[in-house]
């Protein structure tokens, strides 16, 4: 999957809000961070977009009153389909009859056809961002979220002057000792990976919302619209530029 920096869409929206990319304060990266984490939220579920959109092949158990149905882990976001065989490689899958179930613990598929096995198409788990500035004299604990610059080798967010910045936030794995970076020790995060279809949109987004926040609502919209034609650009890149079959649900929101 194609990515981007986070770094990269801070420094735009920074310049766009009017702020100076090489005086970012704590308050002003929290606030383009919060308003990130919502808006890909938005972005992620109106379309199913071919970078997030995975497949799997699953057999459906059966519990003690007869039902068929398939467990989800938390690796699973929405469900999209279910199918008879696997949609990519065959124009013969069919739609499976199914519907969710979820207890608050558990979330499960509950299969209505008998049908064995199945094809689980599904949209990754959107990212959220949380984390603040990594500090090498902390220690992490697993689920914990930082923001560090593989570039600088650092959890600044001020551009480098010396080295390509390559922001972006990590999950912590398991637990950490002081000094222990993502550069430093790997195997201890997981990136958090933002698709690169969601950048110009987030962008754009983040502005409209800052606007927002400053009573600016004219300008807000303006903004937002800006926002909807960079998302328009991306399902025109999927279905024009490079051809993919994979229908895309056009939603005009203004």
């Amino acid at each position: 999957m194609r990515t981007i920096n986070f770094s990269d869409i801070l420094y735009r929206a920074v310049t766009l809000c009017g702020f100076d990319r090489t005086a970012i304060q704590d308050s002003t990266f929290r606030m383009i961070r919060d308003f990130a984490s919502q808006r890909v939220a938005r972005i992620w579920e109106q379309e199913p977009w071919p970078d997030i959109v995975r497949t799997y092949e699953a057999t459906p158990a059966t519990d003690s009153e007869g039902v068929d149905y398939i467990n989800l882990s938390s690796s699973i976001g929405d469900v999209l389909q279910v199918y008879t065989l696997n949609p990519a490689v065959t124009a013969r899958a069919v739609p499976v009859a199914y519907y969710l179930d979820d207890d608050g613990t558990d979330r499960r598929i509950i299969i209505m056809d008998a049908t064995t096995p199945v094809w689980v198409e599904y949209r990754q788990p959107k990212p959220d961002l949380f984390g603040e500035s990594y500090s090498g004299t902390a220690i992490y604990s697993a689920g914990a979220q930082v923001y560090f610059d593989t570039g600088s080798n650092s959890g600044s967010y001020l551009p480098s002057t010396t080295a390509a910045s390559a922001g972006n936030f990590y999950t912590c794995l398991s637990a950490t000792t002081q000094g222990q970076s993502p550069s430093s020790a790997p195997n201890n995060w997981s990136q958090v990976k933002i698709p690169y279809f969601c950048g110009e949109y987030l962008v754009r987004a983040v502005f409209s919302d800052y606007l927002r926040t400053e009573s600016q609502f004219e300008a807000a919209a303006i903004a937002e619209e800006e926002a909807e034609q960079a998302k328009m650009l991306q399902v025109d890149r999927v279905l024009r530029s490079e051809g993919q079959v994979r229908r895309m649900n056009v939603i005009n929101t203004y």
